[in-house]
C-alpha cells in the first residue's frame, strides 16, 4: 500500500516474513509498471529500445575486453620478440616476418620467370637470383620443403609450356634446396651471416689493397721524380770537371773533380751505354754508395 511505501524510506516494501523488496533492483519492466502493478506506465516499443541498447552496450564492453586482452598479449609478444632478438640477432624470423619473406620468395621468382619469357626483356637471372638465394636460405623448413618439390614437378613434368631456361633455373634451384632442407633455418641464417662478413671483409681488403697500391704507385712516381731532378743538377756538374785536375779548380770544383777521379760511381753517371758495358764484373762488386751524397746515390735507383 501507499502507506506501507511511505513508511520505508530507502523505498522498499515489507513482506510479511519481513524481508524487504527493492524496486531499485527490479527489471525495467517493472519499473515501467504502473503503481496497482497492472497496467504500464511507458509503452512497449520505448521498452524494446532499452533492452536492444542494454544488449549492445553489452556487447561493446565484451569487445573491449576481448580488445585491450589481444593488445595486451600483443605488446607482451612485442617485447618478448624483443628479447629473442636480443640473444639470437638475425637467426631470429617472427611470424609476420616469415611470411614476408615466402611473399618476397615468390614475388622474386614470378618476376624471374616473366623475364625469360618471350617479350619478357632482357633476363633477370643475374640481378635477381643472389636476392633470390638470399631469400631461401631465410625461409621456414616446410616452405623450402614445399619449394622443393615444386621445382622437382618443374624438372620431371613435361610441361611444353615450360621453357627449357626456366626448367634450367629450376635445376639449380632443386639443388640449393636439396642442401636446405638438410639444414634447419637457425644454421642457413648464421652461415649466410658469416659468408655475407666474409664477403664484405674481401670487399674491405680488396679496397685497403687498391688504396695501399695506389699511394705506393705515388711514392714511385715522386721517387722518380726526385732522381730525375737529382741526376738534371749533377751530370752538368760532373760533366764540367771531368778530365780537369783537382789542383787547377777551387773550392767546391776542386772537391767534386777529385771525388771525381777517384769515384768510378760518380763516372758512370755521364757514361754512354756501350761505357758502362765496358765495366769488369770485379768493379761492379767493389762499387758502393758509402761516401756518396743522397742526391749523388739517386742515379743508382731510377
Amino acid at each position: 500500500s501507499l502507506a506501507a511505501a511511505s513508511a520505508d524510506p530507502a523505498g522498499g516494501d515489507a513482506d510479511a516474513g519481513g524481508s524487504l523488496r527493492t524496486p531499485r533492483s527490479a527489471s525495467f519492466h517493472e519499473a515501467a509498471k504502473g503503481l496497482d502493478g497492472a497496467s504500464p506506465a511507458v509503452p512497449d516499443a520505448m521498452v524494446a529500445e532499452y533492452e536492444r541498447v542494454k544488449r549492445e552496450l553489452e556487447q561493446m564492453r565484451e569487445m573491449k575486453a576481448k580488445y585491450e586482452e589481444l593488445r595486451s598479449n600483443h605488446e607482451k609478444l612485442k617485447v618478448e620478440n624483443e628479447e629473442v632478438r636480443k640473444i639470437v640477432g638475425d637467426m631470429y624470423v617472427s611470424v609476420d616476418e616469415d611470411k614476408e619473406i615466402t611473399d618476397k620468395y615468390k614475388a622474386t621468382y614470378k618476376e624471374i620467370v616473366d623475364s625469360l619469357a618471350p617479350g619478357g626483356g632482357p633476363p633477370k637471372t643475374g640481378e635477381l637470383m643472389p636476392k633470390l638465394y638470399d631469400l631461401m636460405v631465410r625461409m621456414n623448413d616446410e616452405d623450402i620443403r614445399k619449394e622443393y618439390m615444386v621445382q622437382m614437378e618443374i624438372i620431371l613434368n613435361d610441361d611444353p609450356s615450360v621453357s627449357e631456361r626456366v626448367k634450367g633455373i629450376a635445376e639449380g634451384m632443386s639443388i640449393k634446396l636439396g642442401e636446405m632442407m638438410d639444414t634447419p633455418r637457425h644454421q642457413r641464417i648464421a652461415k649466410l651471416a658469416k659468408e655475407e662478413e666474409d664477403r664484405k671483409q674481401a670487399q674491405r681488403q680488396q679496397q685497403q689493397n687498391q688504396a695501399d697500391a695506389a699511394k705506393s704507385k705515388e711514392r714511385e712516381a715522386a721517387q722518380r721524380k726526385r732522381n730525375g731532378q737529382a741526376y738534371d743538377a749533377l751530370e752538368p756538374a760532373i760533366r764540367q770537371v771531368l778530365g780537369v785536375k783537382p789542383l787547377s779548380l777551387f773550392g767546391d770544383e776542386r772537391q767534386l773533380a777529385q771525388r771525381v777521379q777517384n769515384r768510378l760511381e760518380l763516372r758512370m753517371v755521364v757514361m754512354s751505354a756501350p761505357e758502362l758495358k765496358m765495366i769488369g764484373p770485379g768493379q761492379y762488386k767493389s762499387m758502393g754508395t758509402g761516401g756518396l751524397k743522397p742526391d749523388e746515390a739517386r742515379h743508382f735507383l731510377d
